[in-house]
This record gives structure tokens, C-alpha cells and sequence, in this order.
């Protein structure tokens, strides 16, 4: 298989589980519960602060839960997404990096069916597939460990200052996802 043909394979396998994340989001009519209920309460109020560019609202907020994930979420309302909605479209995203990291890994370690057979294995592990109904963090750090990781080989050990440079960027970003990144 080319690696044009491995991506198609990955793609397809993302395509299959969001259309099917998609089916059962617009089927299932059940309130959202507990941290789920939680997240997508801050994105409302980050939707809010983003509208009126209150960042000091946002960074005081996010004590507990980094603001990245929730305000992406935001983001989706601001653009018209309903709270439900916006919240699936950040999950599938980050299904879709996670998804595209854990591939590149395996080629990067391995070969590329290696790549495409953990690209499938992450994307429809059942906690994945769990987490792509769910508006929490999980999904956001799995897949920001695996970016994470593919930037980390990319600096071999360190003497390639861009790579360097973008490893800092992404752990950064990892933090803003979920204290638990580092």
C-alpha cells in the first residue's frame, strides 16, 4: 500500500466513525450529564466571553478546565453550531489529529500498515468511540500526546530548532487541553 493509499485508509476509517458519531448524536435526545453537562456550559459561557473579548474572563474561569477544548467549542457556537453540535465538531476534529498522529507514529516507528492498523485501533477503540458522543477532555489529550509525540521524534533528540521550537508549541497546547498533558 503507497502512503497515498494509507491516508485514503485512515480517511475513510475517520469518515466511517464521524458519519456514524454523527447518526447516533442526532438519534440520542438524552441531556448531557455530569462533565459533559459541565463542558458544555463553559463553552457557552467562553462562546459569551470570546463575543465580548473578555479574556480575563476566560483565563479566571479556567483554573480547573484549560480553556483550549472549551472554547473551540465556543468558537463552534459563535459560528452558528448549536452547544451539541459545536461540541461533536470539536470531538471529531480531535479524532481526526488523533487519528492522523497515531498513523504517522507507526509509519514513523515501523511502516506505514502499521501506521493505518493503530490509526484504526485509536480511532475505534471503544473509549474513542465513547468519547467522540461525549464533550469531555479525554479525546482532546490522547490526541495531543500523540501530536505531541510525532513533533518529539520530528526534533531528533533535539538538534532540529524548528521542530524544537513547535515540540514547545504543542506541549503548550496540550497543557491548555488537560493539566494531565505533562
Amino acid at each position: 500500500m503507497s502512503g497515498r493509499g494509507e491516508w485514503l485508509a485512515v480517511s475513510v476509517a475517520f469518515v466511517v466513525i464521524a458519519v456514524s458519531a454523527s447518526i447516533w448524536l442526532a438519534i440520542d435526545r438524552r441531556p448531557p450529564e455530569w462533565d459533559h453537562a459541565n463542558h458544555l456550559e463553559r463553552a457557552v459561557q467562553c462562546a459569551r466571553d470570546l463575543r465580548t473579548s473578555d479574556v480575563r474572563a476566560i483565563l479566571e474561569r479556567s483554573s480547573f478546565y484549560p480553556p483550549l477544548v472549551l472554547c473551540l467549542g465556543g468558537v463552534g457556537m459563535l459560528l452558528g453550531l448549536t452547544d451539541a453540535a459545536a461540541g461533536g465538531a470539536v470531538m471529531l476534529a480531535f479524532l481526526a489529529l488523533g487519528m492522523a498522529a497515531v498513523y504517522l507514529l507507526g509509519r514513523r516507528l515501523v511502516d506505514g500498515q502499521v501506521g493505518v492498523a493503530a490509526a484504526l485501533l485509536f480511532g475505534s477503540a471503544p473509549f474513542m468511540v465513547f468519547s467522540t458522543l461525549r464533550f469531555q477532555l479525554d479525546l482532546p489529550l490522547a490526541a495531543m500526546v500523540a501530536v505531541a509525540l510525532v513533533v518529539l521524534l520530528a526534533t531528533d533528540r533535539f538538534t532540529r530548532t524548528p521542530a524544537a521550537l513547535a515540540f514547545g508549541v504543542v506541549c503548550g497546547l496540550g497543557m491548555l487541553t488537560k493539566r494531565t498533558f505533562a
